[in-house]
């Protein structure tokens, strides 16, 4: 179950846990279409977020949650 969280910095600009329960899962699921990225199914509790940021360095966190541990494939795309 892992969870995911953007950061500029310091800041925390962003996170999901259980991407199909964030208010913007269909969008995310269309995105990720386009790019060509694994399909993700919506009963999982992977992370993925859509997010729009400028230019600029950004960190994102994988991280277990409650503290759990395995094993994470983190893949990052550039939309149109």
């Amino acid at each position: 179950d892992p969870q995911i969280t953007l950061f500029s910095g310091t800041t925390s600009l962003a996170s999901n846990d259980n991407w199909s329960t964030a208010a913007n899962a269909a969008a995310i699921a269309t995105a990720a279409a386009s790019a060509g990225a694994f399909a993700i199914d919506s009963g999982t509790r992977d992370a993925a977020m859509l997010i729009e940021v400028g230019a600029g360095s950004y960190t994102v966190a994988v991280s277990g949650v409650g503290n759990t541990m395995g094993t994470a494939l983190a893949e990052f795309y550039v939309l149109p």
